[in-house]
């Protein structure tokens, strides 16, 4: 027995023994109206456990203010392995990867692809180990969540600096498996990022193909992990 069959047993049946006649209008009312409850607590519980997409956000900028306050004790290999973690659970790294080339991702094979897929997550994870090396005061504050079509959502935010400054930080989401992932960062409220490395990447495939562009991300990485201020964290941590 179910729960909705147990409730109607206790509320109805046990009541229809002692009265034959039980009226089937009033049977299909209480039907309805249990019905109607059932639904209504399934949908709230189920509402309540999917997180928001400004929650997602809310969780990468607190994990981030976490990375900058500790940045000198972490040093850059240590804010990485932070990274490591942060960065994928708010952004769904395969497919910014796969926009990131456009139409050309089509016509890769699948170890290009993949090959690839690894070299843009290292990149990303080494971007934000880098940018986010100190903390001098700033906050993120969240300033609204709207829908937009095909089910995606944007959540509007903004950085103010320890000089008052402020900068725009958008962020564009997708669902996926009932969690709400980051599919592109809007700069300055609306340079799209992904758009940006579209482009970029599009000029080293046509010049130099996917070989190429692998080896211009990997060289990206290199010079990010080896400037002067990198060694000495290196050292350091």
């Amino acid at each position: 027995m179910n729960f909705l069959e147990a409730i109607l047993d206790v509320t109805v049946y046990s009541r229809a023994k002692k009265d034959r006649e039980f009226p089937m209008h009033r049977l299909r009312r209480r039907f309805t109206f249990w019905t109607f409850i059932l639904l209504f607590a399934f949908t709230s519980r189920a509402n309540a456990e999917t997180p928001t997409a400004a929650a997602t956000i809310e969780r990468f900028h607190a994990e981030l203010l976490d990375v900058m306050k500790n940045a000198g004790t972490l040093g850059y290999v240590g804010r990485k392995a932070k990274m490591e973690k942060i960065v994928p659970a708010a952004l769904d790294l395969e497919f910014m990867s796969e926009k990131s080339i456009g139409a050309r991702w089509k016509t890769l094979n699948a170890s290009e692809q993949t090959h690839l897929r690894a070299a843009l997550r290292n990149l990303a994870i080494c971007r934000y180990a880098s940018r986010f090396n100190g903390y001098s005061g700033e906050t993120f504050q969240l300033l609204g969540e709207e829908t937009e079509p095909n089910g995606l959502a944007l959540v509007r935010t903004q950085i103010t600096k320890s000089n008052g400054e402020i900068i725009a930080m958008n962020y564009r989401l997708h669902q996926v498996d009932g969690r709400w992932l980051v599919i592109d960062v809007l700069l300055n409220g609306n340079v799209s990022e992904l758009a940006m490395r579209r482009s970029e990447f599009s000029t080293v495939l046509k010049q130099e193909g996917v070989d190429g562009l692998i080896t211009s991300i990997q060289k990206s990485v290199t010079e990010i992990e080896t400037t002067p201020t990198r060694k000495t964290e290196n050292k350091a941590s």
